[in-house]
């Protein structure tokens, strides 16, 4: 491999953890063309595997990533009157200790996944007597299935959406303004992105679930865009 090269990948490697690095070299910096290359591999460290050797994995060494948050509002009050309050944190915990039903219940047991809770954020720990308004929590989740998500793609596109392609396991669309609400009022949910830095309203996210849940929201999609 070429110096410059080299000294292009080094300087492009902290762009990876956004999802995009792979794709920034390849198309901007020409990485397999100069010099040509005939095939890549790669790395990451692993710690299971023991110093100096280099183990080998078949077929999905990954998953897609994706990022959820949950944000809790419940009703702000002193810690010697609870039952005058609505504890967010005691709410965050109920729904984290339920998370594995989420997927063991709404996910063929055949499918690999992972969803893990990183962070949890509620109170102030300078005001330890009060309790607090909201819990915001959130963390990752991964799958391997690529053609899933494609073919939720598709369908979204079919019904008249703009969607932008992922590199993880939820699709990122334009739709018209209101189709959140209005697919919560049927027992559907997807993210609202509007307060996104940058975005309006209009831009949403859903995730990649089962082949059944991502047919019933395509299909609900389809029916409200009748009425725009």
């Amino acid at each position: 491999m070429k110096k410059n090269t080299e000294e292009k990948m080094v300087q492009k490697r902290r762009v990876v953890i956004t999802g995009l690095g792979a794709v920034t070299m390849i198309e901007e910096d020409k990485v397999l063309e100069d010099p040509k290359m005939d095939m890549a591999f790669a790395a990451h460290g692993w710690p299971s595997v023991e110093s100096g050797k280099i183990g080998i994995v078949r077929r999905y060494a990954f998953g897609c990533v994706g990022d959820f948050k949950v944000r809790i509002i419940g009703k702000k009050g002193h810690a010697s009157w609870p039952e005058q309050t609505i504890d967010p944190i005691a709410a965050a915990n109920e729904i984290y200790q339920h998370i594995p039903a989420i997927l063991t219940r709404t996910i063929s047991g055949t499918e690999p996944k992972i969803m893990s809770v990183t962070y949890m954020q509620a109170g102030d720990v300078n005001v330890r007597n009060i309790i607090p308004q909201d819990c915001v929590f959130g963390g990752t989740m991964r799958a391997v299935k690529r053609e899933v998500l494609e073919k939720m793609k598709a369908e979204l596109e079919k019904a008249g959406l703009t969607v932008w392609d992922s590199c993880a396991n939820y699709l990122f669309f334009e739709g018209p303004k209101g189709l959140a609400a209005r697919l919560e009022k049927g027992g559907i949910l997807i993210r609202d992105c509007s307060n996104y830095p940058g975005l309006a309203d209009g831009y949403y996210r859903a995730a990649v679930r089962t082949h059944e849940e991502n047919q019933i929201l395509t299909e609900a999609v389809s029916q409200i865009l009748q009425w725009f």
